[in-house]
């Protein structure tokens, strides 16, 4: 995380791990029918929310002058102009990649 957004590893960045567990669980269950499918539906929800507050706070600090030097920052910066939706997916593949390792999703 630290590479990527400027996080310390914490009590912040394992409830994100937390939540992406099950949302990768919830990929190995049959839609509709299971809890697991459920919980991983919810977990997808907080961890876009969460990185949302992440890439909205950032955007922020670079209008402000004070932008850090990440991948999150060079993503806020393109000049394709990545809206806060697309940072927030790409984000939220490439933890899955980091988590897990499957590169399926890669």
């Amino acid at each position: 995380m630290k590479q990527l957004m400027s996080v310390d590893l914490g009590e912040w960045t394992e409830s994100l791990r937390r939540e992406y567990i099950l949302l990768i669980d919830g990929f190995f269950t049959v839609p509709f029918f299971s809890a697991t499918y459920r919980r991983a539906i919810k977990a997808r929800t907080k961890v876009a929310e969460t990185l949302s507050l992440v890439v909205r706070e950032r955007r922020k600090e670079g209008e402000a002058g004070m932008g850090k030097k990440d991948m999150l920052a060079a993503l806020i910066e393109a000049e394709d102009g990545f809206s806060d939706e697309q940072i927030v997916d790409f984000f939220g593949k490439r933890r899955l990649c980091i988590i897990r390792g499957l590169k399926s999703f890669c």
